[in-house]
């Protein structure tokens, strides 16, 4: 099994389910999500599973979401073009639109994905948020292969 250990950023869990079913495990936060790194998965994975990227499953876990995520000019100016920076307020980040323009662009369809669609910082009594709490845990998304069948807990 793979585990990812995370507080605000977004988790991501992809699924090949193509000849040779296989999981990847990708946290996207803005580094991250700014490099792209959730199309690199699903490139790597579609190529280590002998799949295409539209045979992918995607899960998106629990992250800060946008009304939250303020950040500065200079990483703003990382997400030029992309939706990531249209948002509710200015100067605020939406890491989840840009993790989901990276499965538009690479070919993840639509129906072939899942976002739980729960921000970190306005659930602290059920998730860990570091920008609210500072020090604090991480929660985990673990991805495996059953029998040959992916397996997300």
């Amino acid at each position: 099994p793979l585990m990812l250990l995370f507080a605000d950023c977004v988790p991501v869990v992809l699924v090949a389910t193509g000849p040779r079913p296989a999981v990847a495990v990708v946290h996207a936060g803005w580094r991250g999500a700014a490099s792209r790194v959730v199309a690199e998965g699903v490139e790597r994975l579609a190529e280590e599973a002998g799949s295409a990227a539209s045979e992918m499953l995607a899960y998106v876990g629990p992250h800060v979401g946008p009304c939250h995520y303020e950040v500065g000019d200079e990483v703003l100016s990382r997400f030029a073009g992309v939706a990531a920076t249209i948002s509710p307020a200015p100067g605020r980040l939406d890491l989840e639109a840009a993790v989901v323009s990276d499965l538009d662009l690479i070919g993840v369809p639509m129906d072939q994905r899942v976002s739980l669609g729960m921000c970190t910082v306005e659930e602290t009594e059920r998730f860990f948020s570091y920008r609210v709490e500072g020090l604090t845990g991480r929660h985990g998304a673990l991805a495996g292969l059953v029998r040959r069948q992916p397996c997300i807990v």
